[in-house]
C-alpha cells in the first residue's frame, strides 16, 4: 500500500472519529436544551444524517485497509485450502465491484447536489454535497484497499483474513 493512500486512509478514520464524537456531543446539546430550555437544538436531526454518511464511510477504509471486516465463515471455515482461496478472491472482487458501484452512484448523486444546491430540509438548510462526497471518497478507498488485498492474496496463494481478525458466527 502506498504511503499517501495510507495517510489518506488514516486522516479518514481521524475524520470519522471527529464526526462520532459530534453527533454525541449534538444528541447531548439537543437532549439538554429540550430539558432545560424547553427547546431543541435547530438542525439536529439534518446534522446527524449527515454526519453518520462521513463517519461510516470514512470509517470503512481503515477497517478494510486492516483486514478486520465482518465475514461469516460458516462454509469458508469447512472448505479445502483450493476453495478458500477461491472464495477469498471472489470475495475481494465482490466488494471493489460494489463499492465501486457505490462510489459511482454516490458521484452522480455529488454531482446533482452541487449543481441544484440541493439541501436537506429542517430547521436550518444543511447541504446535502459534504457527505455524499464522504461517501465517494470512502467507497473509492475501500474499492483500492479490497483490489491491494485481492491482489496480494492471488499472488501469495493465502488468504489475508485469519482467525485473529474475523468474527466468527
Amino acid at each position: 500500500m502506498s504511503v499517501v493512500l495510507a495517510k489518506i486512509t488514516q486522516l479518514c478514520a481521524v475524520l470519522s472519529g471527529i464526526a462520532l464524537l459530534a453527533m454525541a456531543f449534538l444528541g447531548v446539546a439537543d437532549i439538554l436544551g429540550i430539558h432545560l430550555l424547553g427547546q431543541p437544538v435547530p438542525g439536529v436531526v439534518e446534522l446527524t444524517s449527515s454526519l453518520m454518511v462521513v463517519s461510516i464511510f470514512f470509517g470503512l477504509p481503515i477497517t478494510e485497509a486492516r483486514g478486520k471486516n465482518v465475514r461469516i465463515e460458516i462454509l469458508i471455515d469447512r472448505a479445502p485450502p483450493a476453495l478458500k482461496r477461491v472464495l477469498g478472491i471472489i470475495s475481494r472482487l465482490t466488494m471493489v465491484a460494489l463499492f465501486s458501484l457505490i462510489a459511482w452512484f454516490g458521484w452522480q448523486s455529488f454531482v446533482r447536489s452541487v449543481v441544484t444546491n440541493e439541501f436537506a430540509q429542517g430547521l436550518i438548510e444543511v447541504p446535502y454535497w459534504p457527505s455524499r462526497l464522504a461517501l465517494v471518497v470512502g467507497a473509492v478507498l475501500v474499492a483500492i484497499h479490497a483490489f491491494h488485498a485481492g491482489f496480494r492474496e492471488f499472488r501469495s496463494g493465502h488468504l489475508e483474513q485469519d482467525a485473529d481478525t474475523t468474527w466468527k458466527v
